[in-house]
């Protein structure tokens, strides 16, 4: 008795087309996950020139925030700002590089004043940006105490009922750290405390 003759290539096509499918449907848990961050970015803040909303007041000390030679803490009518930082004869207040927000400018009525600020302290920074999307500013008025801690930075919430807090100073290394409580806003309750990396910090 006699078969017909089976073309072999015919039959492997069906599963050699299966198997390619399979190669290619990759599914979404195995997609690359983004890279850890690898260092915190250190900057030295310097307002650049440029359009800005013009405003008069005065600046009597030098910048609690950023104590640097050419930051102060300046006033506005009864608004205090802090950090205003030096630009030719007037200042610039209310920045926030971390959202591209370029302030204002303060046309001082009186001479700033002469004397010099304190060094800053290097593990510190007036500006921070956490790798969770917060930005927070560093404290200069009245501080609260959390679980025996002093907050020292004032961030970002997406949730109106709640409040964010760094507690203590910045962790440095090559990736810096803070901690920060999660706080309910109306008892002042830690609802969370974490360590969370700093990815950028403004000195």
């Amino acid at each position: 008795m006699a078969f017909p003759r089976i073309n072999i290539f015919l039959v492997l096509i069906p599963f050699l087309m299966l198997a390619m499918t399979g190669c290619a449907a990759v599914p979404p848990s195995a997609e690359k996950e983004p890279s850890p961050l690898r260092s915190t970015e250190v900057v030295k803040y310097v307002p650049p020139d440029g359009p800005r909303q013009e405003r008069s007041g005065n600046c009597w000390t030098g910048s609690i925030a950023a104590p640097r030679g050419d930051a102060w803490r300046c006033m506005v009518g009864n608004e205090i700002f802090d950090p205003c930082f030096a630009l030719g004869a007037a200042v610039v207040c209310d920045a926030n590089p971390a959202v591209e927000k370029s302030g204002f400018r303060l046309v001082p009525e009186k001479p700033l004043p002469s004397e010099s600020p304190a060094a800053a302290d290097p593990g510190t920074g007036w500006l921070i940006q956490l790798v969770d999307g917060r930005v927070c500013n560093r404290a200069t008025g009245a501080r609260g105490m959390v679980d025996g801690k002093m907050t020292t930075y004032y961030c970002t919430s997406k949730n109106p009922d709640e409040s964010a807090a760094v507690l203590g100073e910045l962790k440095t290394g090559e990736v810096w750290t803070a901690e920060v409580a999660v706080l309910e806003r109306a008892t002042w309750k830690i609802k969370e405390r974490m360590m969370v990396p700093v990815t950028k910090v403004w000195q």
